[in-house]
């Protein structure tokens, strides 16, 4: 336990990594956003999407995360098991806090009346259709997700080197070509816009869930054979 606390204190020191540049990218692109729906006379609603940089961010995270942080807390003596709930525990806490910020940002949006140009920058149609339990649980899961696909992704390079990447990707295109062609000629896409109909997006995130926690048990898996 001390050793797991050791490496998220280790990560906690980084708040410009962790805190201070995502903030800072969606403080200006809202900034943006903001300023341009305020210049424009009677302007329909913007659904700018800009929020989505957060996960974007947290993709990049995960793949950054091992690089910078494995080799030197080997170095000091943590077991990769330790390092590996440590990093966890960081990736969970920054979640927990960029979620509930998001869900707060979202209520003043909405108790504003859209800033009064009628952007749509923490509000999304779908995703912001439930329970505010709901949207925190939505964006938490989305962004865990977002995050332990990038560290499969790092994990696999720390493993296997360049080739085992070169794999990877070429492995994912396959099936994603595969898959969408199987989607188009069999015409499952059809059944599945009508299931995305029929179903709420904290529903769809609760399917995510098996999806993140294989993610995180494969990199746990590839961290514990990788060298430093």
């Amino acid at each position: 336990m001390n050793r797991t606390m050791s490496v998220l204190r280790m990560h906690a020191k980084n708040k410009m990594m962790w805190v201070y540049v995502p903030i800072f990218i969606l403080c200006i692109n809202f900034a943006v956003n903001l300023l341009i729906s305020l210049l424009l006379i009677d302007p329909p609603p913007m659904y700018t999407g800009g929020i989505i940089q957060l996960y974007v961010y947290m993709f990049v995270m995960g793949i950054i995360i091992i690089p910078q942080s494995f080799p030197l807390a080997l170095g000091l003596s943590v077991s990769r098991k330790n390092y590996f709930l440590g990093t966890t525990s960081i990736i969970i806490l920054v979640s927990t806090a960029f979620a509930f910020l998001w869900c707060i940002t979202a209520q003043i949006e909405q108790q504003s009346d859209y800033w009064g140009g009628n952007l749509h920058f923490f509000t999304i149609p779908y995703l912001n259709d439930g329970t505010v339990f709901e949207q925190f649980c939505i964006y938490f899961i989305l962004m865990m997700n977002f995050y332990y696909v990038g560290l499969v992704i790092s994990s696999v390079h720390r493993r296997y080197g360049n080739i085992g990447l070169l794999v990877l990707f070429i492995c994912c295109t396959l099936l994603l070509g595969i898959g969408g062609f199987a989607f188009y000629y069999y015409q499952w896409w059809i059944t599945l816009i009508r299931w995305l109909n029929d179903i709420s997006a904290f529903h769809i995130s609760l399917w995510m869930i098996p999806f993140g926690l294989c993610c995180a048990m494969l990199s746990y898996l590839l961290l514990r054979k990788s060298t430093v």
